[in-house]
C-alpha cells in the first residue's frame, strides 16, 4: 500500500524539548521545524471513540513516511511553521505492509 500523492501535503513537525529559564527552572518547549508530508484527517471511529471518549472531537488521524517522531513532538497543521504548534503527537502506530512502511499518528490540540 503506498500513500495517494494527491492526499499529502506538506506539514511541519517540531521536536519537543526541555527547556530553561532564567530563573532555573524548566518547562516544555518546541525546536525548530521540520518539513514533512502526511495525510491528516479528522479521527473517527468505534475505537477511537471508546479510547479518547470526549477528547475524540479535538483529535485528528496522521498517516505519513517514517520520520524520526515521538510522543509529545508538536504538529504545525493550521498555523506557520514560525508560530508555536497547535497539535500535539498522542500515539504512534507503524504499518508494515508488503512493500512499503508508514506510520498512523494521532494527534491532539493543544489548548
Amino acid at each position: 500500500m503506498r500513500l495517494r500523492k494527491s492526499s499529502l501535503r506538506t506539514y511541519y513537525l517540531k521536536k519537543r524539548e526541555v527547556l530553561k529559564n532564567n530563573e532555573g527552572s524548566s518547562y516544555e518547549g518546541y525546536g525548530d521545524p521540520l518539513p514533512f508530508e502526511a495525510d491528516i484527517s479528522p479521527a473517527k471511529g468505534r475505537i477511537q471513540a471508546e479510547m479518547y471518549g470526549q477528547r475524540l472531537a479535538y483529535m485528528l488521524s496522521m498517516v505519513c513516511e517514517i520520520i524520526p517522531i515521538c510522543e509529545g513532538d508538536g504538529v504545525c497543521v493550521y498555523v506557520d511553521a514560525e508560530n508555536s504548534p497547535d497539535y500535539r503527537v498522542v500515539s504512534i502506530s507503524r504499518y508494515d505492509k508488503e512493500y512499503h512502511s508508514y506510520l498512523a499518528c494521532e494527534l491532539e490540540r493543544i489548548s
